[in-house]
This record gives structure tokens, C-alpha cells and sequence, in this order.
């Protein structure tokens, strides 16, 4: 068994603090959207498991902490996620030093983090996605704010970082797939982030539909991704044709070093990773509009059924109008441009696809 972790130290949370300011969750009706699911973590104690999962132990990119639900706690109005420093922690995966799973390789335990995710609880299509946060930009440290989509292989799956923290920048990244496994594709922006910024709460947003995603911080937009041009490269790993036209799980968690978070050796824990706020919004009309869709087809399908008929009962009109049109050439009309073809100057059309790439491996 895992021993627990006792909480230490809790993050002062400050009523006076500017950035904590409430925003009114309604304010976005005025831009056609309405609040469809949140968490404003109001109860003291373990996130709600109605709306949260846990991911556990080592999970990916070699990073150094154990993950486990007692380092993911609500207090006073916010959600923390506490990293820490462990003395005397044991894997229960051990296997030797020779294992050929790195996972397996690690006799002890050195930090525990949590990772709260809404697999298996909720996952979404398109929306307006915000989160208030406060994250600590020191060495070592990587927290993010993330989706997955649900259907398959990763990163065929699909992949938006909304938010990622490490080595002094901040990212805004979007992921998908190539004709080789495991090897992504990344739209990926970054920003050097100075001294104090991590003092106070930053927004996050992500506003997502069938065109487009855009990636902001406080206002400001990092990332802008056309998905006209995000088909995967090959549908072999399960995932489908273009892998944001599905819905994502998030994911929130505090990962440390690993691929990209660098050494932690010197940094003072626990550290806090503190969450104001989760609220995701969606277009008021989006069903009307499915709706008014589908009603609109039942009709042009009832209009073409009754015009058949109709010709049916009229064989001599029939013969005229065929007689009539024998003499007139076909429009020359180029077919359809199939969904799998580029589009002309398709490698222009997406802006920063870095080669400095985030890690491979989710």
C-alpha cells in the first residue's frame, strides 16, 4: 500500500487578492454562449468525484512524481494540487534496475503530485473553455491544463495544451497525427514568462469550434490552430480523420522534471499549484441549429421524393424534357475536393509549427 500523504503546508489565499476577483459566470450571454458544466471547488475536501478522476502512479514522459488522489485537495473556494518532496517511499512496481519499463526501474518514490482529470466523467465538443489559476514557475516544475480526445491512439487522438509551465516560458501547443506511431505534429507557441508573473492568478481560455482553436492567457491570444489543416496522417492508429472534430477530456496536473520539466533538486516543497476556477461554456443555439439541420434535410429529401412521383405519373413530359435536354452539353463542373487532400498552400496556412517540439510520449 501507498502511505498517505500529509498535507503541509496550505497555500495562503488572500480575500483581498485583485486577481481573485469573482467574475460573474453569466457574462458570456451577451457572445450567444451559456454555461454548460463547472467546478468552483466551494467544498472543502476531495474534488468531486462526480466530476473528477485521479490518474495514479508513474504515468509518462519520465517524470519523477508518483501521482495520488491525497495530493489533489479544495480549500477555501479553490482547488490545490500539492507536489512534495518524499524520504521514504517505496514503488510497488519495482522490478530491478533492469527493467525494461522505466516505470519499473524506480526502487523509491522521491515526489508525490496529483493529476485530476474528467476522463470517464465528461468530455466536450467545441466550446469556450476558461480556467483561473496560479501556477509557481521554478525549475522543475511543469503544471498544465490539457485535452485529450476520447477516440484513439495518442496523438491521434488529438491534443490541446492550453496551458503548460516550464524552464522560465509558457506554451500553448496542439498536437495530432502523422503516418508514424506515436509521432505528432505540433501547431506549438511559447512565451517567456519574467519575475512576479506567477504571483497572481492568470486566465486561461480556449475557445474551440468546427474552423478553429484559439489559445489565450489573460486576453492575449498564443495559439491559433485552422482545422482545415489538422487531419491525422493515416487513420491506422483509430483515431478518425481529424481528431478535433471530437469530443476531449481535460486533464489538470503538476508534473515534475521528466522530458521537459527540468531538475527539481534545489526547489523548495511542497509546492502549490492553486485553481480558482474550471467553467466551460457552449454555444446557446448549437442544438437548434442540429435541429434545424436535420429538419431542413427531412424536407429537401420529402421535396425530391414528392418530385419523383410526380414525373412518374407523367411519362409523356417525361420524354419532352429528355428530348430537350439531349442537345445541351454538361456543365463542366470539377469534382468535389476530397476531405484527405491539402489544401493549395497548406503549408502556409498554419502559423509557428515548432520544431523545438513538446514531449512525445502522453
Amino acid at each position: 500500500n501507498i502511505p498517505t500523504v500529509m498535507k503541509g503546508h496550505t497555500p495562503d489565499i488572500m480575500a483581498g487578492d485583485p486577481s481573485r476577483e469573482v467574475v460573474n459566470p453569466d457574462v458570456k450571454e451577451d457572445e450567444g454562449y451559456e454555461l454548460v458544466w463547472s467546478d468552483e471547488f466551494k467544498v472543502d475536501g476531495r474534488p468531486d468525484p462526480t466530476k473528477w478522476n485521479f490518474e495514479k502512479g508513474f504515468v509518462r514522459n519520465n517524470e519523477l512524481q508518483w501521482y495520488q488522489p491525497h495530493n489533489a485537495y479544495c480549500k477555501g473556494g479553490q482547488l490545490v494540487i500539492e507536489a512534495r518532496r518524499e524520504t521514504d517511499m517505496k514503488n510497488p512496481n519495482f522490478k530491478g534496475s533492469q527493467a525494461s519499463n522505466w516505470k519499473q526501474k524506480r526502487a523509491k518514490i522521491a515526489y508525490t503530485s496529483a493529476c485530476i482529470t474528467t476522463r470517464g466523467r465528461k468530455a466536450w465538443k467545441y466550446g469556450r473553455f476558461e480556467i483561473k489559476a496560479k501556477i509557481q514557475n521554478k525549475a522543475g516544475l511543469w503544471p498544465a491544463i490539457w485535452f485529450l480526445g476520447i477516440k484513439g491512439q495518442w496523438p491521434s487522438n488529438g491534443e490541446i495544451d492550453l496551458m503548460e509551465c516550464y524552464k522560465g516560458k509558457i506554451l500553448a501547443n496542439v498536437a495530432w497525427g502523422t503516418k508514424e506511431k506515436r509521432k505528432a505534429k505540433w501547431n506549438s507557441k511559447k512565451k517567456r514568462i519574467g519575475p512576479g508573473w506567477d504571483e497572481n492568478y492568470h486566465v486561461w481560455r480556449m475557445d474551440w469550434d468546427e474552423h478553429s482553436i484559439r489559445l489565450y492567457v489573460d486576453g492575449k491570444q498564443l495559439n491559433h490552430t485552422d482545422l482545415s489543416q489538422t487531419n491525422n496522417g493515416t487513420q491506422e492508429f483509430n483515431g478518425p480523420r481529424n481528431p478535433f472534430h471530437q469530443p476531449h477530456y481535460l486533464l489538470i496536473n503538476l508534473a515534475i522534471g521528466g522530458n521537459c520539466g527540468g531538475d527539481p533538486t534545489h526547489t523548495p516543497f511542497p509546492s502549490h499549484y492553486v485553481i480558482d476556477y474550471v467553467r466551460v461554456y457552449q454555444k446557446k443555439n448549437r442544438n437548434k441549429h442540429k435541429n434545424n439541420h436535420k429538419n431542413n434535410h427531412k424536407k429537401k429529401k420529402n421535396k425530391i421524393n414528392n418530385h419523383s412521383q410526380s414525373q412518374e405519373k407523367s411519362p409523356k413530359n417525361n420524354q419532352k424534357k429528355k428530348r430537350k435536354a439531349a442537345g445541351t452539353p454538361a456543365p463542366a463542373c470539377a469534382p468535389p475536393r476530397p476531405e484527405s487532400d491539402p489544401l493549395p498552400n497548406a503549408s502556409e496556412s498554419i502559423s509557428g509549427v515548432s520544431s523545438e517540439k513538446p514531449p512525445e510520449t502522453r
